[in-house]
């Protein structure tokens, strides 16, 4: 694996790293205290990308993510209007992202999304 200057990894004892992985330039890969982050063989991660696990993310083989991507998990519900947002309950929902896929520049994966080979 190579992980460029100024990126970051967070609960590495959450992260499944194969072989032949890139991960660019201040590129954050957060862990979390439970679920997995598993990166499978071949993957290139551009820089600037935000993977953020609370909820699980898999990432087949061969998949290339692009330069800013910011893949997300969680996202707080909205179920009380008189509660801050920040004080609402957490939901967490796994991503998986299929073998082979070339994700574009700057895009956002929320929560629960699939991105199957077809």
């Amino acid at each position: 694996m190579i992980i460029e200057n100024k990126a970051l990894v967070f609960h590495p004892e959450n992260i499944e790293i194969g072989n032949h992985v890139y991960a660019g330039h201040q590129t954050i890969l957060e862990g979390y205290y439970k679920n997995k982050m598993i990166i499978e063989e071949d993957v290139w991660i551009g820089k600037q990308c935000f993977l953020h696990s609370a909820g699980g993310i898999h990432i087949e083989a061969n998949a290339g993510i692009g330069p800013g991507v910011k893949i997300l998990t969680s996202a707080h519900t909205y179920s009380d209007p008189k509660k801050p947002i920040m004080q609402q309950s957490l939901e967490m929902k796994r991503v998986l992202i299929g073998e082979g896929p070339d994700i574009g520049v700057g895009a956002v994966i929320l929560p629960g999304v699939i991105l199957e080979k077809v």
